[in-house]
């Protein structure tokens, strides 16, 4: 335990969190509490087929969370350059960029503003901003100055405040939203680095994953929430992770565990809400990794609602792998390989300059 203390001091952090990330993160409470305040732009229409929610990378994780979240709606998050080929008139488009410069997203938002179909945007700024403002489509602009995947609470709340005043989200739902800030405010007591070890759920699951290989298993249920967790110890901790959901994985990936792998350290996601069908499931795969000698950390989020259980664990799980970036010596925020790919496309393909914004 000493040891851990040592490698996520205050003074690793102070050397390897030079653009201060932590800050982005304690201040979700306050994002989210403000997204509900702003008055929203909607465009005009009066029914709906599927939402289609535009994005990529943390600026997608508002749609996969309401995708989660909501399945009486139709949702689809589009993770690439085109739209559908089936999305039409009855379809509304919600084109998500926190800079407001993703490629990927400006592809649909451009096929959209073509098409004449409904359309919504929601960003911080650039190409997003100027376009929308320039071709009439609603626009609502969200703080800048965050890395994106802090980014969450500011782009999550601001869609369901629009899907609101649009009347999609029903009063229940939003009240239910609304409510989820409390667990954002309860864990932001908790899971900062003045909080020691063994009472920081999040330098816990650091401290277990360290040097080792994450593999994470949760339910279909909280989908968005295992694959968030995978991507983010890649982004912001530097560092490879598996994931699978159940029941799936329970088909398939269960029998790798004929063989040991002691470089693996196996977290279960589970929630109260769970179904006993997906608790069974848990219990006996929770005996087979065990019996194969596995390392098996079990999780539970706080909250008493679906939505709330989702938000708790995306906020204390991307915490966590700011101090596993910590622990691996390595500045959290930066994206190197990312700036060198978008770099090397915008002199090569120079996507951008072909859409008509």
């Amino acid at each position: 335990m000493s040891r851990l203390k040592e490698i996520i001091s205050n003074d690793q952090i102070k050397k390897y969190d030079r653009s201060n990330i932590f800050k982005d993160y304690r201040s979700w409470p306050t994002l989210a509490s403000e997204s509900f305040e702003k008055e929203v732009s909607v465009p005009k229409i009066s029914k709906f087929g599927h939402i289609v929610v535009c994005g990529m990378g943390g600026s997608a994780a508002a749609g996969d969370v309401l995708k989660s979240w909501l399945k009486r709606l139709n949702v689809v998050v589009v993770k690439g350059y085109h739209l559908p080929k089936w999305v039409g008139k009855d379809d509304l488009v919600i084109a998500t960029s926190y800079s407001g410069n993703t490629e990927e997203t400006l592809g649909c938002y451009s096929e959209a503003l073509e098409t004449g179909l409904p359309l919504v945007t929601i960003s911080s700024g650039g190409l997003l901003e100027s376009s929308s403002k320039k071709n009439g489509i609603p626009f609502n602009k969200v703080p800048h100055g965050l890395a994106p995947r802090a980014a969450f609470p500011l782009l999550f709340y601001t869609l369901v405040n629009i899907l609101y005043s649009l009347r999609i989200v029903n009063d229940v739902e939003f009240k239910e939203s609304k409510s989820s800030i409390g667990v954002l405010t309860s864990h932001s007591k908790k899971i900062f680095p003045e909080v020691p070890i063994n009472e920081n759920i999040s330098k816990q699951v650091a401290s277990f994953m360290f040097g080792k290989y994450p593999v994470i298993y949760g339910s279909e249920d909280i989908s968005c929430v295992v694959e968030r967790f995978r991507r983010l110890i890649s982004e912001n901790g530097k560092w490879h992770a598996m994931a699978d959901v159940i029941p799936e994985l329970c088909h398939n990936e269960i029998v790798a565990y004929d063989i040991p792998n002691p470089q693996l350290r196996i977290m279960l996601l589970r929630t109260k809400l769970d179904t006993q069908e997906v608790r069974i499931r848990f219990d006996i795969l929770k005996e087979v990794l065990l019996m194969a000698k596995q390392k098996v950390m079990e999780l539970f989020p706080e909250g008493d609602s679906h939505l709330g259980n989702i938000v708790s664990y995306i906020y204390f799980l991307d915490v966590s792998t700011i101090y596993l970036a910590i622990m691996n010596k390595v500045e959290p925020a930066k994206t190197k390989n990312i700036d060198y790919l978008k770099m090397r496309l915008e002199k090569e393909l120079k996507y951008t300059d072909k859409l008509k914004l």
